[in-house]
């Protein structure tokens, strides 16, 4: 609800040229902040567009377009993985169990229980380091808010 009401609505008329354009932003925010918590865009304000942007690029990453072919693609990526890994390094020195709700389902730390089982998951698998679980979290990410957003408007 708190995104909904920075987005400024009015009672008067406005054209907008572009109806999804004009949710995706926050509604991808949401979605960031409902499954991994409030702390993943205190790292990165910018988390939720630079994930939207991100979208754009997965076709060429997926056929292993070269990095002077398409720089943004790579930065872009790179960029969202080390957003990850600083929230997630922030996170395994704060949380504790008793910060996790009487459900058992969120905390502020890790957010929804799905991350946090995660790392507790992949605590627990060798050769897998900071940066791996970070950009299998990133994975997750993007295919829950491109699953919930954009399989929605198609």
């Amino acid at each position: 609800m708190r995104r909904l009401q920075t987005l400024h609505i009015e009672d008067d008329w406005t054209e907008v040229p572009d109806m999804t354009e004009f949710w995706m932003l926050p509604l991808t925010s949401a979605m960031t902040e409902a499954l991994a918590g409030l702390i993943l865009e205190c790292v990165n304000p910018n988390f939720a567009n630079d994930l939207l942007q991100f979208f754009a690029f997965i076709q060429p990453l997926f056929k292993r377009v070269p990095l002077w072919w398409n720089p943004r693609a790579y930065e872009l990526r790179e960029s969202l993985i080390q957003d990850v890994a600083q929230w997630q390094n922030i996170v395994r020195a704060c949380f504790n169990e008793t910060d996790v709700d009487k459900d058992g389902d969120w905390d502020p730390w890790w957010g929804s229980s799905l991350f946090r089982d995660r790392q507790r998951f992949h605590s627990k698998l060798e050769n897998w380091d900071i940066r791996g679980i970070a950009t299998s979290d990133l994975v997750v990410l993007w295919g829950s808010v491109n699953l919930s957003l954009f399989q929605g408007f198609n």
